[in-house]
């Protein structure tokens, strides 16, 4: 994600410094997150050839066929014994370093941003992820634009995003609406409420 979203539904585009960040590893898949001298890079090695071109970009050879680390499922099972070879590797590049070694050998990677670098990236005002609008309580309100971009059916944001409990009693008594109509298309769908339609009633014969 490329944004903080505050509880108003607002971004806090001036929030001025980094999170201190908890572990988010996948499940399935190690290394992925790690630590260089300059900030976080994840990479993604779920394969034997990738962890292969993995070891050689950071100069560490001797972890492809370490037993420890062979397999993928070795790799999660002990990943934080990996986690600690890695840090003591990595801390001696930047990422900018790391992610120049790890291109030229096709692995999947990618710099973790603080909030107001990943806002500053080029491809947010290239995919005009964000979009401003305007609200009652608080004016002028940055919020993130639907990621999904699509040229025939775009979405088309219209309304900024709403306080607490705007839109509850709208939304409840519109859902009683939809509830009335359904009772009643099936009432009258029913063989009771088809009876009924013509002034019959149970329990008594017509003729």
């Amino acid at each position: 994600m490329t944004s903080r979203c505050a509880g108003d539904g607002s971004i806090d585009v001036d929030f001025p410094r980094a999170h201190a960040r908890c572990a988010a590893d996948p499940h399935r898949i190690a290394p992925f997150g790690v630590p260089s001298c300059d900030g976080l890079i994840i990479v993604a090695v779920a394969n034997p050839r990738l962890w292969a071109r993995f070891c050689e970009a950071i100069e560490r050879p001797d972890l492809v066929d370490d037993p420890r680390f062979r397999t993928n499922t070795d790799r999660v099972a002990r990943r934080r014994a990996l986690k600690q070879e890695l840090e003591s590797t990595f801390e001696h590049f930047t990422v900018d370093e790391l992610t120049a070694r790890f291109a030229e050998r096709s692995v999947p990677c990618g710099r973790v941003r603080s909030m107001p670098e990943g806002l500053a990236h080029p491809q947010v005002a290239a995919r005009d992820t964000i979009v401003t609008q305007q609200r009652r309580d608080l004016g002028r309100v940055d919020t993130l634009a639907h990621v999904v971009k699509l040229s025939r059916t775009p979405a088309c944001p219209t309304l900024p995003p709403p306080v607490l409990g705007e839109h509850t009693q709208e939304v409840l008594t519109s859902c009683q609406r939809s509830a009335t109509r359904s009772q009643r298309k099936s009432r009258a769908s029913s063989p009771l409420g088809i009876t009924e339609s013509f002034g019959i009633r149970r329990g008594v014969r017509c003729g």
